[in-house]
């Protein structure tokens, strides 16, 4: 995993902005999101701009170790509240399960891509007991796994300033120049 040390780069679920009332805390930013030291410091004596975020850059440190991500990020109790009406709203029977239309319905309602709900991968894929049906429990695993969404872990996405991406761009051109890695043995 990155590394401030290694990389300049800390996790942004660390970030804690400093106000005039005290320190928050910590954003739940989620894990594949990483603030450059640069940009913001760490500490919680800083005081942080976070309206001073320019460019995210997609990191992939080895392609090697991309693969889907099994962190589970369980669901705040306004969007467990949300998806419980949602979910009751598209039941029409009232069964306590959704079957594939119904899906579709409560996913675009929940502003998911459903693309892959019509060809029935997605139902397969939430449908835990197998009955052919979703309820609501499996509902909201896959919400919390990230079903929909296909994040990785190994793939981490950087808040950069401005000059920051600047000097990037500008290695990345030297680079593809002299047809060399950034980064030895790259």
């Amino acid at each position: 995993p990155p590394s401030p040390d290694a990389q300049g780069f800390f996790p942004a679920r660390e970030l804690r902005v400093k106000t005039r009332k005290g320190t928050t805390e910590p954003i739940p930013f989620p894990g594949y999101m990483l603030f450059s030291a640069n940009h913001s410091d760490p500490s919680p004596a800083v005081h942080r701009r976070l309206k001073n975020c320019i460019v995210v850059m997609e990191w992939v440190p080895d392609p090697k170790q991309v693969r889907p991500s099994l962190e589970e990020r369980p669901l705040s109790s306004d969007m467990e509240a949300q998806l419980s009406k949602t979910f009751d709203m598209f039941d029409h029977d009232k069964s306590g399960a959704l079957e594939q239309g119904e899906l579709a319905q409560v996913l675009r309602a929940l502003g998911v891509d459903i693309e892959d709900v019509q060809g029935g991968s997605l139902m397969k894929a939430m449908d835990l007991n197998k009955n052919g049906k979703v309820e609501l429990p499996e509902l909201r695993a896959a919400l919390e796994r990230h079903t929909f969404y296909g994040i990785e872990d190994g793939r981490h996405f950087v808040v950069l300033s401005l000059p920051e991406a600047a000097a990037v761009r500008a290695c990345l051109h030297a680079s593809r120049r002299t047809n060399r890695p950034l980064v030895a043995g790259a």
